[in-house]
Parts: structure tokens; C-alpha cells; sequence
């Protein structure tokens, strides 16, 4: 409810761009506050409530629906509404701004608890993903974005340009984890010592 509300005042909010991003000025938005703020004081409370988590486990599958079905609702009102200018106040906007809210909550929990069931035996790959991803999310955004200057110049359809610069990004990041990071000072620092 706090993101729903959030969201339904915040000035000039368009509905395909979601939550607005806190890069327009030096002031953060309310709306990115509450959402991003909201998703980690959330995620550090669960982290001192292990027995949520095992609901979770069980109850994805409505979780996955709920998602589902939010996330279709507001695909719906979108074709409704005029992707060029800010959302207008009405009930439209705020049945949007809710069905938003609720998918992206039920989203998280469903794929947690998904992961949570299916995913949590011990796996060497799945610990090398998890240890490697926040070297991942540091070192992405420059590399992309050097991609991207190269693959537009490049004659061949989109879909593929964008999957050749994941491919490429995510296999150079790898390796560099697995050569100069994992088992360096900078593995130390961005990941704490190994028990």
C-alpha cells in the first residue's frame, strides 16, 4: 500500500516506466524511497524471521499467480492509457499504481520461494553465480554500455545484438571474477572472508 500510494502522487508519473528512478536531481523521490526503502528494511526483517521464508516455500504457486495476474491487469489499463504523457489521476491510475505494487511484491516472493524449493541444495555453479553477483552488478553497466556503442554500428537484427552483449558481458565478468577477483583482496572486500 505504502508503494501503491507512493506512486499515485508522485508528479509526472508515467505507468510504463514504473517506479521513477532517482536520477533527475539530487533530491530522491518519495516514491523511489519508499520502494527501494521499503524492499530493504523488508529484506533485513526477513532476514531475522527465517520461518516467513519457509511459507514461502510452499505457497509460490500463489504468489506466481497473483503475479501473474497483476502483472496482465496492468498490461491491460496501459493499452488504455497514452504511453506519451503522465498518468492522470483516476481510478484507472490508482488500480494501476496497486495492481503495480502487488505484482512486484508477489513477484519477489513467488521466484523466492521458487528458488527457495527447487534451488536450495548445495550447487558449486549456483555458489559461483551468487558469490560472482555483485561483481556482476558493479562491473555491468560500463561494459554494456561500451557494447552498445559497438553493436549499434554492427548491421543485424536487435534481438540478437541484445543477446550476443549479455552473452559477452556476462562471460567477461565471470572470468574476470574467477582470475582477478574471487580469491583476491578485492573478493575479500566485496564479499567477506570465507568461513
Amino acid at each position: 500500500m505504502p508503494l501503491a500510494a507512493a506512486l499515485i502522487v508522485a508528479p509526472n508519473w508515467y505507468l510504463w516506466f514504473g517506479i521513477p528512478t532517482p536520477d533527475s536531481s539530487l533530491y530522491p523521490n518519495l516514491a523511489a524511497c519508499i520502494a527501494f526503502g521499503s524492499a530493504f528494511l523488508f529484506g533485513w526483517w526477513l532476514h531475522r524471521s527465517s520461518g516467513l521464508m519457509a511459507r514461502w516455500t510452499r505457497h509460490w504457486p500463489l504468489h506466481l499467480v497473483i503475479a501473474i495476474g497483476a502483472t496482465f491487469a496492468c498490461l491491460w489499463l496501459y493499452s488504455l492509457s497514452n504511453p506519451a504523457v503522465p498518468a492522470a489521476p483516476g481510478l484507472a491510475t490508482n488500480a494501476y499504481a496497486f495492481l503495480y505494487a502487488l505484482g512486484g511484491w508477489s513477484w519477489a516472493v513467488a521466484l523466492t520461494g521458487l528458488a527457495l524449493r527447487f534451488c536450495s541444495g548445495e550447487s558449486p555453479a549456483r555458489r559461483t553465480l551468487a558469490d560472482a553477483s555483485y561483481w556482476i552488478y558493479l562491473m555491468h553497466l560500463p561494459l554494456v554500455m561500451i557494447l552498445q556503442v559497438y553493436a549499434v554500428r554492427l548491421p543485424g537484427p536487435a534481438w540478437l545484438k541484445f543477446v550476443a552483449i549479455i552473452a559477452i558481458t556476462f562471460g567477461l565478468l565471470l572470468l574476470t571474477y574467477k582470475w582477478f577477483v574471487r580469491r583476491t583482496f578485492i573478493g575479500v572486500f566485496i564479499n567477506g572472508r570465507k568461513r
